[in-house]
């Protein structure tokens, strides 16, 4: 079995399909197409074996662990309020 950290968007989608095609149009999955893997990935946000809903405190990706989550790749993010919508389409 693969490493999670070696997993691609793809493969969360075979099972996740809506949240995989949010995330294909969002400015992370934009980037994933644009700079491959540079970019983040479903595990990179979510993580994982340890994944809990997104209600859930333990979460990565609950509202409340957003500016940690978010700003190992975007320092600071918190502080100026542009924590939204994550899988949010881009045009």
């Amino acid at each position: 079995m693969e490493e999670v950290g070696s997993l691609f968007c793809e493969d969360c989608g075979i099972c996740h399909k809506n949240e995989f095609a949010e995330h294909r149009n969002s400015i992370h999955g934009r980037a994933i197409k644009e700079l491959g893997i540079l970019a983040t990935r479903c595990a990179d946000c979510h993580g994982g074996h340890d994944i809990y809903h997104t209600f859930d405190t333990l979460s990565y990706v609950n509202f409340g662990n957003l500016p940690e989550t978010c700003g190992k790749c975007h320092p600071g993010i918190a502080s100026n309020g542009n924590i939204g919508p994550v899988h949010k389409i881009t045009e």
